[in-house]
């Protein structure tokens, strides 16, 4: 295909994986939520399903393998089911939902029943193990709900295709102990943590700031110390602090394979990645226009980006003295660029990095 051949000669990787937020509306009120959702009485915004439908079928005609729905919260669009219905008839590897699993009904069940396919996951967000802590960033009652739609999600068959995802704040990071308990006591697959991206909601609200090192470090003393905690993580957990103490003598890519994971918003802007939603860097009214042609409009753009972010991969000057350098090499590009506005900068999770990377098991 003449498109994927451009693509790839500008060093770029193919899109394999869309995710498309077809809401900026959510029942909940986040305090750390990236794309600032509005609540239910908000002006939210609605994808247009036909145009959903359309750049969905775009993006498979060209050899897309896998589509993701997100939002705000997907399922509070009004044609959801539809939604669903459609992706689940296409021919994707897979089909990822990404809710806060307060309002799945019987109804999505059935649509999801009739499909019967086993290409359909879900990632549930749950941040923390108890509700005390859940329900100070996501609001009363939330932890219950959440929980209560992951036990209809295992009761229905998804269990082994649910991973729970956790957002890793300084007021939670202590409780991750008690959700790899909950995660094998639900019988989901999984839970797979990320640190706080400080973007969004969470650059102005009193309640959620990122992990220290020394949380880092204390899950690090845990894993070698408890073996009922590393044998619930070794079965079920994926967070960085143990990730990356495991793999930090080996070396890793860590440059950004745009446009491998593209990313549309509810009004159609078009982004080289989920987390680099900048809008120097995007294409717009993807709902009303080709997704081809969209590509081919900021393709030098983002070959650039792309060129940029090997160059950042070898010349930071953090890398000086690092024992993980060649690890890290230099962590997420976009984590740089959405958080301290520059491409060029050492990102955020910097000191978290050090911290893993200098810790010893004790003799």
């Amino acid at each position: 295909m003449a498109l994927v051949k451009a693509i790839e000669e500008k060093g770029l990787f193919r899109p394999k994986r869309l995710t498309v937020a077809i809401t900026t509306n959510c029942n909940l009120r986040c305090e750390h939520c990236w794309v600032e959702c509005e609540g239910v009485e908000g002006h939210s915004i609605y994808a247009p399903t036909d145009g959903v439908k359309r750049l969905l079928k775009e993006f498979v005609d060209i050899g897309g393998e896998e589509i993701c729905l997100s939002g705000g919260e997907p399922l509070t669009h009004p044609d959801f089911p539809e939604i669903l219905s459609f992706c689940l008839d296409m021919n994707v590897q897979n089909i990822h939902l990404q809710t806060n699993a307060t309002l799945l009904t019987e109804k999505i069940f059935k649509v999801m029943a009739l499909a019967n396919t086993p290409k359909l996951n879900f990632q549930v967000s749950l941040d923390g193990g108890s509700a005390a802590t859940h329900d100070l960033v996501r609001g009363q009652g939330s932890f219950k709900q959440a929980v209560s739609g992951i036990t209809q999600l295992v009761a229905h068959g998804y269990g082994n295709r649910t991973v729970i995802g956790f957002t890793e704040m300084k007021h939670n990071l202590h409780e991750v102990p008690e959700l790899l308990r909950l995660v094998a006591e639900t019988g989901v697959a999984s839970v797979v943590g990320w640190s706080l991206v400080q973007y969004g909601k969470a650059q102005y609200t009193e309640n959620v700031a990122p992990p220290l090192p020394e949380q880092y470090v204390h899950l690090l003393e845990l894993y070698h110390a408890d073996q009922e905690f590393r044998n619930h993580y070794e079965q079920y957990g994926c967070f960085a602090a143990i990730e990356w103490f495991k793999g930090r003598e080996q070396p890793s890519d860590h440059t950004c394979r745009f446009i491998e994971k593209p990313y549309v918003s509810a009004s159609g802007t078009f982004y080289p990645c989920a987390l680099l939603q900048e809008d120097t860097y995007a294409a717009f009214d993807l709902y009303n226009r080709s997704f081809v042609e969209a590509i081919k409009e900021k393709i030098e753009v983002w070959a650039q980006l792309r060129a940029t972010s090997i160059k950042r991969s070898k010349e930071l000057e953090c890398f000086k003295g690092c024992i993980g350098a060649k690890h890290c090499a230099g962590g997420c590009f976009a984590r740089a660029e959405v958080v301290d506005g520059s491409k060029m900068c050492v990102e955020d999770r910097c000191g978290l990095r050090r911290a893993v990377y200098e810790w010893h098991p004790p003799d």
